[in-house]
């Protein structure tokens, strides 16, 4: 019973350092980082490997608030968490299952998706086809 409890916590402070450390990696990429407010944070780890979405909401250049924006992160594992785009779905739902679809897929489509993103164009997600 004690190896259970041990292996339930060990992954929930895994989870808890992914989860800070997708943070981090946020406020990196913006203007204002102190005026970060996050909402719903999801990881999914898959064939891909692991991809966040975060719901964030902070100060643009102006100093007003952007309102929620859904970012979404892919692990790489030399540098950690980078930021990989705005999720081309306005609701954290979609997001989830924008990237859900990429790490579950062999990897091809999933990196074009994300290349697709980093040059700012319109993704074809395996939903898609």
């Amino acid at each position: 019973m004690k190896h259970v409890v041990s292996v339930a916590a060990l992954l929930l402070l895994s989870g808890c350092s992914d989860t800070s450390a997708v943070k981090d990696a946020v406020k990196e990429n913006l203007i204002d980082p102190g005026s970060v407010e996050f909402g719903e944070i999801t990881i999914v780890d898959g064939a891909f490997g692991k991809l966040a979405c975060a719901t964030v909401n902070a100060r643009n250049s102006f100093g007003g608030y952007t309102g929620e924006q859904q970012i979404m992160l892919k692990h790489m594992d030399e540098a950690g968490w980078m930021w990989a785009g705005e999720s081309p779905s306005g609701s954290h739902e979609g997001c989830i299952r924008f990237i859900t679809d990429m790490a579950n897929d062999d990897g091809s489509e999933a990196a074009a998706a994300i290349d697709a993103i980093m040059a700012g164009e319109e993704p074809i997600t395996p939903t898609d086809k």
